[in-house]
């Protein structure tokens, strides 16, 4: 007899006895509350998604923009206004000289250079043909360019003219700069690819994302319904680069699907409020440390602005009311996903420092499991799930096979690289021929349900026998001194495991190393070692680049100290020398 109908009824009897220990919570009442919210705009935006299914791309909804709202605005940066029908036309121009140049429906085109209006042009260009865009890393070094070329396939390179000057066994093309008339779309299967997103290469060369028609569009009306919550009136102010899932996906291109006006600049503290003002921005987006820097721009307060709300992830739980309260924001909106991830999680209820609600965790969508060395841990064959308040590792479910490639396809593609994307995937996790993605985060899920962050897997370290959170150090060092700060393990000659080095951004200061000596590190958490550096180094997405950070490690140097007991004290190269030779001991 088949288990079906006993699994069905365990199902709704541990769901409903958990249902009703989740809702004594007022915290988990608003976050169910949140999400019954957004039903009406789900039903509403219902016939974009089956007109997106039917191959209806995004570049669709800038020919009906154009018609209907002809003379209102749609991309704004500094000196720069075009109306709808305006960027409709230079995108039409786009789309002719790609044609020109041979491009054609199913080919791919690699942009490079500054993401902005011309970036943003070329894009819609390629989509209006048919054409896939392959979106190069503006920071991206010359080998890491010719990787992201080859690997996604590019028979065309637009852009910069560094990046086209590698390039001479392929058509190069400048920024198309010009008007032409209005033509139709085409149109593509939602399984096709839409555009190629890459890693952030934060270790290596980046990998290539390719990113469906299907998923970009539900991504860019979800965000645009749920997240945004757009109104008329409202102005996007997106400070992130259009060539980052954040940035294009949830930012340009759900701005794009609904309508609403966006201004283009890169992230600039020191003109954020000024540029809200001037523009009449309501909403922006974060990532990364840009919360951070903004907060210490404001010094405890913004001028009157017409800023209303905030999505984005990374957002610290100690920075969530300085954002809200300094910028005068009614609402932010935090999630978490990888470009390349089959889901993810969103904070529609504002609960601080969560990144999502977990509901109904017997569906199993997510899991948080034990990890260890870089593997999941098994107990009798099977992975094993961690108890509540327990970090593990992230994994996210993929579709059975049963239901085909194309359901699978519709939120999972991995990389170009096959055996990248292997690597990603774990099998027979909970049952026999189950499959999940690794996401390589680390998270933790309290007793009503909400999801914090924790780290990245390769954050943490090991010393003396414990396992070190890196984050938690940081945010302990972040309480006690007033400077950007980063904490990564560092290998050290002679030494067993990793020893936590806290990179400290700014001049060599008592008063800082004071402050870190009397922080409220746990014993074996307390970084050994303490380096200044002029600035933090970053991605173009302001994702730390840890591993940098690592392999420089410390030595002996003015900027650098270590801990002797009671305080910090200058590392200089006798005392360099006695640790790794063991006769001092940190």
């Amino acid at each position: 007899m088949s288990s079906s109908p006993s699994r069905a009824w365990r199902f709704l009897r541990e769901s409903g006895a958990e249902g009703r220990r989740f809702l004594r919570s007022a915290a988990v009442r608003r976050a169910y509350g949140a999400w019954l919210g957004r039903v009406p705009e789900a039903l509403v935006q219902a016939p974009r998604v089956l007109r997106a299914a039917s191959g209806e791309t995004l570049a669709f909804y800038l020919d009906r923009w154009a018609q209907r709202r002809a003379s209102e605005p749609a991309l704004l940066s500094e000196g720069l206004s075009w109306s709808w029908f305006e960027l409709a036309q230079r995108v039409a121009f786009a789309a002719h000289r790609f044609a020109d140049a041979g491009v054609t429906s199913g080919d791919v085109v690699a942009l490079t250079g500054a993401s902005g209006p011309a970036y943003y042009v070329s894009l819609l260009g390629a989509m209006k043909l048919g054409a896939s865009a392959a979106l190069m890393p503006s920071a991206a070094t010359d080998a890491g360019l010719r990787h992201g070329v080859s690997v996604s396939d590019a028979r065309y390179v637009v852009g910069e003219v560094r990046a086209r000057a590698l390039f001479d066994a392929r058509t190069t093309l400048p920024f198309p700069n010009g008007r032409a008339e209005l033509a139709p779309s085409a149109r593509r299967n939602v399984r096709e690819t839409c555009v190629f997103i890459f890693t952030s290469g934060t270790t290596g060369l980046p990998k290539a994302c390719p990113i469906t028609h299907g998923k970009a569009s539900a991504a860019a009306i979800f965000a645009g319904a749920s997240g945004w919550r757009y109104m008329p009136g409202d102005r996007l102010y997106n400070v992130l680069p259009l060539s980052h899932a954040s940035g294009l996906l949830l930012g340009a291109f759900a701005a794009l699907a609904h309508g609403v006006p966006m201004f283009v600049r890169p992230f600039s503290a020191s003109r954020f409020v000024d540029d809200a003002v001037r523009h009449r921005l309501t909403a922006f987006n974060y990532i990364g440390e840009t919360a951070r820097y903004l907060i210490r721009s404001l010094n405890g307060h913004a001028p009157p602005n017409p800023l209303r709300v905030a999505m984005g992830n990374g957002l610290p739980r100690e920075l969530w009311k300085p954002l809200r309260a300094g910028l005068g924001l009614d609402s932010i909106v935090e999630f978490y996903g990888a470009t390349e991830a089959p889901g993810g999680f969103i904070n529609l209820s504002e609960e601080p420092g969560s990144i999502g609600h977990r509901s109904f965790p017997q569906l199993g969508l997510s899991r948080v499991v034990r990890e260890a060395d870089g593997k999941l841990a098994r107990r009798a064959g099977r992975v094993i799930e961690c108890a509540a308040g327990e970090p593990g590792e992230l994994i996210l479910r993929l579709p059975p096979r049963a239901l085909g490639s194309a359901a699978l396809n519709a939120v999972f593609r991995g990389y170009t690289d096959e055996a990248a994307t292997e690597k990603k995937i774990v099998r027979d996790c909970f049952r026999a021929g189950d499959r999940y993605f690794r996401t390589g985060d680390r998270v933790v899920v309290d007793e009503q349900g909400f999801v914090r962050f924790v780290d990245r897997l390769g954050d943490g370290y090991r010393f003396k026998g414990e396992n070190i959170s890196a984050a938690e150090v940081e945010a302990e060092a972040r309480a006690s001194i007033d400077a950007p700060c980063v904490v990564v393990g560092a290998a050290l000659p002679g030494v067993d495991g990793r020893v936590g080095l806290l990179v400290v951004e700014g001049e060599p200061s008592s008063k800082v190393l004071a402050a870190l000596t009397d922080a409220a590190f746990a014993v074996h958490a307390r970084p050994r070692f303490v380096r200044f550096v002029d600035a933090i180094p970053t991605t173009s997405t302001f994702k730390i680049r840890r591993a940098q950070l690592r392999d420089e490690g410390v030595g002996p140097s003015g900027d650098a100290f270590v801990w002797h007991g009671k305080g910090y004290e200058p590392l200089d190269a006798s005392i360099y020398a006695a640790i790794r030779e063991g006769r001092r001991r940190l």
